[in-house]
């Protein structure tokens, strides 16, 4: 069982039969954040002004060292604020990989749920821009929050993000700051985009994960 297109096409790569292979998409539940609690963070973080949201695991495939590029290169991004929310993983000096940021990267670490609501509704921006990713939960919980999407072509969230955001090259740091200078320079673009993406992701509510794992198991009973 896994959670998308992408990931059996990998599998069939690594020599799985088509046959041994289900697809049951991940899911996400919409719940408002604590009221109150997006402003607060803005006023404990001192971001007053608009700022670029990413959230996940520390490690090389998140790309977070061309998110930093694209977001020292551009001089509209020169003053937005890049946040990291998310524990330490692997392989990644977080510290080294934002210095290029100069002081604008504020590095949140690991939260609890009604903080990353909180935080994911108060982004201006979600950048999600991974090599690969075998689905890609943190974009569609920022899609239900109703916040425009940055990610990949090619990777499993494009499979699910529809209108909800926009698509670029992951390797191409100057397609990542085109992308988010283009939400951060249209409002109504940006309020377009999250509407679609909250939109879409009713379609993935978890109790349909579970009727996808039932599924499979009264077939495999059968």
């Amino acid at each position: 069982v896994c959670p998308s297109e992408t990931t059996r096409s990998d599998l069939m790569a690594a020599g799985f039969n088509d046959d041994q292979i289900r697809v049951v998409p991940l899911g996400v539940t919409l719940s408002d954040a604590e009221p109150g609690l997006t402003t607060r963070l803005r006023v404990r973080h001192d971001l007053a002004e608009p700022f670029v949201l990413w959230m996940g695991t520390l490690e090389p495939r998140k790309n977070l060292d061309r998110l930093v590029a694209a977001m020292s290169i551009s001089k509209r991004l020169v003053d937005v604020p890049l946040v990291l929310v998310g524990p330490e993983g692997w392989r990644t000096d977080v510290a080294r990989t934002v210095a290029p940021l100069k002081g604008r990267a504020v590095v949140v670490g690991p939260v609890g749920e009604v903080e990353k609501r909180a935080w994911l509704e108060a982004a201006d921006v979600f950048c999600f821009p991974s090599l690969h990713e075998g689905f890609g939960l943190p974009v569609l919980e920022a899609m239900a929050c109703g916040t425009p999407v940055v990610t990949s072509k090619g990777t499993a969230t494009e499979e699910f993000l529809g209108n909800g955001g926009l698509l670029v090259d992951p390797t191409d740091v100057g397609a990542i700051a085109e992308s988010l200078t283009t939400v951060l320079d249209d409002n109504e673009l940006a309020v377009r985009l999250g509407s679609a993406g909250r939109d879409r992701s009713l379609d993935y509510p978890w109790s349909k994960t579970a009727d996808g794992l039932v599924a499979i198991y009264h077939e495999l009973l059968s």
